[in-house]
């Protein structure tokens, strides 16, 4: 194949291209595609499900097959010269709900300052027209791979990853597979991700409830607290710092705590809400001492004092994977009782029961309880597998530069396939183009520089080349 870096540039920067590129954004991120239970068909709910079809639609346009995984997953496929043998990318369609305080519309695609903005640019519908594009290359130029290529575009990655457990009963997985997920260049191993319910008990003293989050992987950036009607007086007295409110509700006092979300992989800076309103419930002597919320909200701060499990007696590391991280993402009620969902990242040479043992042993002693309600395991893969070099090299070819595999905290599509590692579609974990605390991939204003998405275009390109050299 005559394939030089020129003529991926050409591809890539053409106006047709960009147009394709810009058309498909848009058609995408307009549905609100959060993955929710369902009745068949549509079993990620109607948003999940307009999503897939509008996805595979385009596919079906630019005269690629496409199927349809009974609206648990779908993919577009271009055949290769040897159908037997298929190399996959794998990217979903669902986002993280869009909260209140976003400068720009959530599900509208916004072009702007070289930026693309909306719900789902970054992750991951951004990166599923990458690769959608990377696969126009090939067959807008005649160029036909040595193998298929499968575009699989998965509708609960955010909500806990059902989607391909029921493709991989019915089809055998590609050989190898990357999932554009993460960050270049190639990331070879994840940390365990363990899901844990704390029941905290009963509330007393006037507080009747605490909630706030929206989705167990990302910090916390809102909470709430309602109190007796008799307490209205002395919540509507306090001193609010900034980023609190209060509000009467349905004849009740409501505290509100707005804090900085992250992803669960990444919390280091942010400030979780549900910590925040709980430290200054506690502060502001609202609650008598010895009753059970005030308790309950002690060791839920000292739960949350870090993001690193010292709290829980579960703080752990290994040279590969680093140290494990623990966030809060959501706090309820359920049968009367407040509830904390802890977010465990764990090092992935380690197994999760010694840690969920000694985390329950840390809350009984307490008086609390701990369930487990998910574990998935970590994995490592060996930096010179031919496929992840071939990768490595890709993104060398394209960038320059020299950067070697690594791992990471986040979970993605690799840990719940055969044969697959995350491979961008970003260039770096934090966004900064609109300011601290927006840009991300789970924050307000989510954003795409266009010229990385070019780039990560053009890297998606020379990948497939690379594979096909193996």
């Amino acid at each position: 194949m005559d394939l030089t870096d020129q003529r991926i540039h050409d591809f890539v920067s053409a106006p047709a291209t960009q147009e394709t590129i810009r058309s498909t954004l848009a058609a995408l991120v307009k549905i609100p595609s959060v993955s929710t239970g369902g009745a068949p068909p549509y079993v990620f709910g109607p948003e999940s499900a307009a999503a897939l079809d509008r996805m595979l639609d385009i596919g079906r346009q630019h005269g690629f097959t496409v199927e349809n995984h009974d609206y648990y997953c779908g993919s577009v496929v271009m055949a290769g010269e040897n159908c037997g043998d298929e190399i996959g990318i794998i990217a979903h369609l669902d986002v993280v709900p869009a909260v209140e305080g976003w400068r720009y519309p959530r599900y509208a695609l916004t072009v702007e300052n070289g930026l693309y903005i909306g719900r789902g640019v970054r992750d991951d519908k951004g990166p599923a027209v990458a690769a959608l594009a990377a696969m126009l290359f090939f067959q807008q130029n005649g160029i036909r791979l040595p193998f298929t290529v499968r575009l699989l575009l998965g509708c609960d990655e955010e909500r806990g990853m059902h989607d391909l457990p029921h493709y991989l009963e019915t089809h055998r997985a590609p050989r190898f597979s990357f999932s554009p997920d993460s960050v270049f260049p190639v990331c070879i191993g994840e940390k365990g991700i363990a899901e844990v319910d704390l029941d905290l008990g009963a509330l007393d003293g006037g507080l009747l409830s605490l909630r706030g989050g929206n989705v167990t992987n990302s910090v916390a950036d809102r909470a709430e607290a309602a109190f007796a009607a008799d307490m209205r007086a002395a919540v509507e007295a306090l001193a609010l710092p900034e980023g609190f409110a209060c509000e009467l509700r349905d004849g009740l006092p409501i505290l509100t705590a707005v804090g900085k979300s992250a992803h669960a992989a990444e919390p280091d800076g942010s400030v979780n809400a549900i910590a925040l309103l709980a430290r200054f419930i506690l502060a502001s002597s609202l609650l008598p001492d010895g009753c059970r919320s005030h308790g309950a909200l002690s060791y839920l701060c000292a739960s949350l004092a870090d993001h690193y499990g010292t709290g829980l007696d579960i703080a752990a590391e290994d040279a590969a994977t680093g140290r494990l991280t623990c966030i809060c993402g959501l706090a309820f009620m359920k049968d009367g009782a407040l509830h904390a969902d802890l977010n465990i990242r764990y090092p992935a040479s380690l197994a999760f029961t010694p840690l969920y043992e000694r985390l329950s042993a840390n809350a009984a002693a307490r008086g609390y309880a701990a369930a487990l309600v998910s574990d998935s395991a970590g994995y490592v893969f060996s930096p010179d597998k031919p496929e992840i070099a071939a990768l490595t090299a890709a993104f060398s070819a394209v960038t320059g530069s020299d950067a070697a595999p690594y791992t990471m905290g986040g979970g993605t599509y690799a840990r719940a396939f055969p044969s697959t590692v995350a491979f961008g579609a970003a260039f770096s974990e934090k966004e900064t183009a609109l300011g601290e605390g927006r840009g991300g991939a789970h924050e307000r204003d989510e954003c795409v520089r266009i010229e990385e998405f070019n780039r990560a275009v053009e890297i998606f390109i020379r990948a497939l080349y690379n594979l096909a050299e193996t």
